[in-house]
């Protein structure tokens, strides 16, 4: 019986042996696959670091050559492509993730195409002269500085190439953006109380004046409150074009100059003021609303001045349209 027993030991020890053997290689070609998938992913991180530090140092360096208009054009540019992106992306989970989607599209075709009033639409000399499309412009001497605007450091321009948008500045739009036909950006002024002046690109006879924002459920309440309540609609006229009778609606234009090296001494000099042809309150909550000109007077110059808001610290205007016919 010994020699069986025996054998039956040795066995049994080999068999043991085997699969510590078996379970040591296992663990070490694991340790090898865990180590090297470490590595790997430090050394992609590291490169990824390298890469948009290098990026990030080229980038602010030749930012550092370029006029501050054309790096706003870029930044606005990245921030429109970040704002695109994520409102897709929100769509698309929306569509396929919920039982909403139907809701989403409609939101988002009522703010792409808001409605117009239908005497509007039914005249075809009638149309939009404010739109940066058909020629309107902002006179820079005569509108507010815009809010939260300054001259980046290095060290901010690299920060701010690092995360890819400039988020301290991210709502620092200039005025043109109201000519824009979008909601998703505003132009946003210190206080309760500035003007923003536009020129058209030919004389036009206006007839009303169209302030849009975006759906209330879409915005913060600091937004809404940064919304305009009181506004002013002045028209650049001759003074030989007013009746004397509207004496008292005329103002200066000297009142709107914010820089004075800017005016253009062929347009605005002593022959001229500007004539208050409409004055009305906005609601923030209705979006899209429409307000005839008291007193339409043919211009090619406007200034729209906001009187308060809605009890904000600042103001934020979103898209503004003019509509007249050419004369």
């Amino acid at each position: 019986m010994k020699p069986l027993t025996l054998k039956a030991t040795r066995k049994e020890d080999t068999i043991e042996r085997r699969d510590r053997n078996t379970l040591l290689w296992r663990s070490l070609v694991l340790m090898w696959f865990a180590v090297c998938s470490i590595y790997s992913f430090l050394w992609t991180l590291f490169k990824a670091a390298g890469g948009a530090l290098l990026g990030g140092l080229i980038v602010a360096l030749v930012g550092s050559y370029l006029s501050p208009r054309l790096q706003y054009l870029l930044l606005h540019s990245l921030a429109q492509i970040l704002l695109s992106t994520t409102q897709f992306l929100y769509v698309v989970q929306r569509t396929f993730l919920t039982n909403a989607s139907t809701d989403i599209i409609d939101k988002v075709s009522d703010m792409a195409a808001p409605s117009v009033p239908t005497e509007i639409l039914s005249s075809p000399t009638i149309f939009d002269v404010a739109q940066l499309m058909n020629g309107a412009s902002i006179i820079p001497a005569l509108t507010t500085p815009t809010a939260g605007l300054s001259t980046p450091s290095f060290l901010h321009k690299l920060h701010t190439v690092w995360q890819g948008v400039d988020i301290s500045q991210i709502e620092s739009n200039p005025p043109l953006v109201i000519l824009e036909d979008t909601l998703t950006d505003c132009w946003r002024f210190q206080g309760r109380r500035g003007h923003v002046a536009i020129s058209f690109a030919d004389t036009d006879l206006l007839q009303s004046v169209s302030l849009n924002f975006p759906d209330q459920r879409l915005v913060t309440a600091d937004r809404l409150r940064q919304a305009p309540r009181e506004l002013f609609f002045w028209a650049l006229a001759s003074l030989e074009q007013v009746n004397t009778s509207y004496k008292h609606l005329l103002k200066p234009w000297q009142e709107f100059v914010t820089v004075e090296d800017l005016v253009d001494r062929s347009r605005f000099n002593s022959s001229v003021e500007f004539f208050r042809v409409a004055s009305f309150a906005y609601d923030p909550l209705n979006g899209l609303q429409h307000f005839p000109l008291h007193h339409p007077v043919p211009t090619s110059t406007i200034v729209l001045e906001i009187m308060d808001n809605w009890g904000d610290e600042s103001t934020c205007l979103h898209g503004v349209q003019v509509y007249g016919r050419s004369v």
